[in-house]
Formats: structure tokens, sequence, C-alpha cells
């Protein structure tokens, strides 16, 4: 099934509980990649019986391991969780706390740049 408005593929980006939301929805749907930014994964026996996840889609987890804002727990399930259901990349931002960063940003560009096919525009 083609791409709606002329797009190549589709792909999620969450920051914090957005992250949340973009794992939600990729169980069951397909899409081409996603990425997480200083973000946890929901728990929910529900979701879980979607899983495993497959075809894996890659992912992209980017945090600062000191923040306080999410808390050990959904850490912990996070890694699990997206070791378990993607094709986990991951990268630690020292300092960034529960925030976004101008190099974060770039390495999440370039992630999703080396995976998406196409322009990030519409065709046609």
């Amino acid at each position: 099934m083609p791409c709606p408005h002329g797009f190549s593929s589709v792909s999620l980006l969450g920051f914090s509980q957005g992250m949340a939301m973009a794992t939600t929805l990729m169980r069951p749907a397909a899409f081409a990649a996603g990425v997480g930014l200083s973000g946890f994964v929901l728990h929910n026996e529900l979701l879980g019986a979607l899983e495993p996840l497959e075809p894996k889609v890659p992912f992209y987890w980017a945090r600062d391991t000191a923040e306080l804002v999410i808390n050990p727990d959904a850490t912990a399930f996070t890694a699990e969780w997206l070791a378990a259901n993607t094709e986990l990349s991951q990268a630690h931002y020292p300092g960034l706390g529960h925030n976004t960063g101008p190099v974060e940003l770039r390495d999440a560009a370039a992630f999703l740049a080396g995976l998406v096919p196409g322009p990030f525009v519409p065709r046609g």
C-alpha cells in the first residue's frame, strides 16, 4: 500500500511522553524507523499481547543517563523492550538532562537519513 501524500515511508519520532506514544503506535503497525528522545516505553499487558514485534523496526534511543524525569524502572523496561522488539541504536548525551539538543537532533536526523528512502518532502 503506498504511503499517503506521496511520501516514500512513515517514521515516528517522540520526545518524553511522545516516545511512549510513538512506541505504542509501533504495536502492531509497520513504520520505516523510530526515534525516541529522553523518553520511555509504556508497560501494558494488552499491548504486550502484540509482541514480539515483527519485523523489528530500526529505532534510535537518545538520552542523558543522568536525567531525573524518567524513573529508573521505566528506563529499565524501555531498555529491555527496545532490545527485544527493535533494531536498537542508542546514544547518550551527558549534561542534556530531560531536553533535546542540537547534537542529538543532528544525530537523529542522520539516523533517519540513513534508513528512510527518498527525500523528506512529498513527491509531486
